[in-house]
């Protein structure tokens, strides 16, 4: 879960901001939480000190205070090298000095009216949601596997197929580089990895998107990199009547 900070010295525009997010996070049911919302920077800096966490920084720029938005950003940044800085600025002069001192800010939002950039502060969250979400894709769609005390994180669109040796209790993945590598796992687990994934017969599990041609009188796969694999009959018939609902 992630954690929104708001730093902004305006009380009119800490409090819209704090109802705003607070709604609109509510309504969408993102997995955010509204942590801080304060006129302090050091509150800031001790808060973030309590614990590590996922955060989302909303700073305003001119704070009113001892150091201001920038400064603030620099001390957040030596404890804080993940998290995600947006400034809330009426000056887009100090968008330079982002950049003079390396902070990787994600974004800027300028203060029009208080109505706008409460829209715009929660446009952020919306695109930081969706981002959030595309990385759980993407990691969902990684194969961690631990061969001769390596660790190994494979694509599943570099997985040609998987074998099963009942002799020697291993399993064998086979990959478009023509690399093989061996590990401890179970078919039942790797068949659910993902649907492109399809359980040909008890000791083979292939990946569709790398099927070539089927010979069902030989009951043969043939995949890129001239690959072949077997499959049972039964499992020839479900696969054959799946490809053909897709055309």
């Amino acid at each position: 879960m992630s954690e929104i900070i708001i730093c902004e010295d305006s009380e009119k525009i800490r409090n819209r901001l704090q109802i705003s997010v607070e709604k609109h996070l509510q309504e969408n049911n993102y997995i955010m939480s509204l942590g801080l919302v304060t006129p302090k920077p050091l509150e800031v800096l001790e808060h973030i000190g309590k614990n590590d966490a996922k955060r989302i920084y909303f700073l305003d720029v001119e704070l009113g205070a001892d150091i201001n938005g920038i400064e603030l950003a620099k001390k957040i940044r030596e404890v804080d090298s993940e998290g995600v800085i947006i400034f809330v600025t009426a000056y887009s002069k100090y968008a330079s000095l982002t950049y003079k001192y390396k902070l990787n800010v994600w974004d800027y939002i300028e203060k029009e009216t208080i109505a706008y950039t409460a829209k715009k502060v929660c446009e952020c969250l919306d695109t930081l949601h969706e981002k959030t979400l595309q990385k759980s894709d993407e990691a969902a769609k990684i194969l961690t596997v631990i061969s001769r005390n390596r660790e190994y994180h494979l694509k599943h669109e570099d997985i040609l197929y998987f074998t099963y040796d009942s002799e020697y209790r291993e399993v064998t993945v086979h990959l478009r580089s023509r690399q093989k590598l061996g590990f401890n796992g179970k078919m039942d687990d790797l068949e659910k990895i993902g649907s492109n994934f399809y359980r040909t017969n008890r000791a083979t599990i292939v990946n569709k998107d790398h099927i070539k041609s089927i010979d069902g009188r030989k009951g043969l796969l043939h995949l890129l990199g001239d690959e072949k694999c077997d499959i049972s009959v039964r499992k020839l018939k479900v696969l054959r009547d799946e490809r053909k609902a897709m055309e």
